[in-house]
This record gives C-alpha cells, structure tokens and sequence, in this order.
C-alpha cells in the first residue's frame, strides 16, 4: 500500500490513468477480449491488481 502511495505523489496522472485502465480492463473482461492480460500487467506495475481477480 505504501508503494501505490509513493506512486501516486510522484505520478499526477496517475488517478486518470487508472480510471481509464479499469474502464479498459472492465470492458475486456465484458467482451472476453485476450488482450485483458496485457492490461493487467500493467496494472501489476502500479501495485493496483490486487483490487481485482484475474484467475479465471
């Protein structure tokens, strides 16, 4: 928690960024589009996934 904290003073992007790669996982979940595990591997670089599961 404290890294995803560290990121976020350094990267004032990063709340959009975010925001727009969740709208972007969440639609490729929906449409069962491959490219979610690209996606969730940047996310993995943010510290965020463990807000949701990827073990499908």
């Amino acid at each position: 928690m404290s890294k995803l904290k560290l990121i976020c003073k350094k990267n004032t992007d990063f709340i959009a960024e975010l925001k727009i790669q969740k709208l972007l996982l969440e639609a490729d979940i929906l449409l069962k589009n491959s490219r979610w595990t690209a996606k969730a591997i940047k996310f993995d670089r943010y510290g965020a996934t463990k807000s949701y599961s990827f073990n499908s």
